[in-house]
């Protein structure tokens, strides 16, 4: 199960943002020494990162960390996920990163994007299953003024995610299975229940039925959110999600939402195999 742990100490490896100094110099860390061992950190975090955490881990006073993270939110290259406690990464590194690796993932998925949110008009999102987060690559927002809102390169614990919960039930179950054991559980969801592999498991069954699958209120308050995944175009670790504030949210339209996620991905993939 990945934990946060101290930066290695093996005499033989260096820590990617190490100071090296030379010989008859006084090495001195500067601020953006100090930001980038910060950014380093949160990218290999599997779960937002507490300020205590940040300054522990990177070895430096809670009041330097506390002044870098908060320069860092600003720019946009820290951002904090509804309901956590805790900073991750801000979409301004992926922006950074240059080539997007889910273009093609994109072009191909955007038009079902589209016919979904012209047909609901409720916000419609694009994921992607990466280091055991979802990352949201695409998006389309609701007209209406209750809406959740997601920004590219925002992420969430895959299993407080309706798109992580759809990907997980159409994976092999051993691939399936790997992931819900290597999980870290230690962020609840936002209504306060833990999860867990023995909860999880029955629900990826029901999930692989049906051809979707739903959460509601685990990733954000006051939203449930409804995910078909993307095998059958080829793109296994990849879904897509219609998120609807429970207050819009009835047993029929529920439904209706779930069916219309599963027949636009089967006319989605006959155009695709056609092609």
């Amino acid at each position: 199960m990945p934990t946060i742990s101290p930066p290695s100490r093996d005499r033989h490896r260096r820590p990617a943002a190490a100071v090296v100094a030379r010989p008859g110099k006084r090495c001195v860390e500067t601020s953006v020494q100090k930001a980038f061992r910060l950014l380093e950190f949160l990218a290999e975090s599997e779960r937002p990162v507490t300020l205590a955490e940040a300054a522990a881990v990177c070895r430096l006073p809670k009041t330097s960390a506390f002044r870098l993270l908060k320069v860092l939110h600003a720019l946009g290259y820290a951002d904090q996920p509804a309901g956590a406690r805790g900073h991750v990464l801000g979409a301004r590194v992926a922006q950074l990163a240059g080539s997007d690796p889910n273009t093609t993932l994109k072009r191909m998925v955007r038009p079902l994007l589209e016919g979904l949110h012209g047909e609901l008009d409720e916000t419609v999102n694009l994921g992607v299953l990466s280091n055991h987060r979802i990352v949201y690559a695409d998006y389309i927002e609701t007209t209406r003024a209750l809406r959740m809102i997601v920004s590219p390169g925002a992420w969430e614990p895959w299993y407080l995610t309706a798109v992580g919960l759809a990907i997980a039930s159409a994976l092999p179950e051993d691939e399936q299975e790997q992931l819900l054991v290597s999980t870290d559980y230690t962020q609840a969801a936002a209504n306060g229940r833990r999860l867990s592999p023995a909860i999880l498991r029955p629900r990826l069954r029901v999930f692989r039925r049906q051809g979707w699958a739903e959460e509601e209120e685990a990733a954000v308050s006051g939203v449930a959110c409804l995910a078909v995944p993307l095998a059958t175009l080829g793109f296994v670790r990849a879904a897509i999600s219609v998120a609807v504030p429970v207050a819009r949210l009835s047993r029929s339209r529920r439904a209706r939402i779930g069916e219309l996620l599963r027949s636009s991905l089967v006319t989605a993939a006959r155009h695709h195999v056609s092609r």
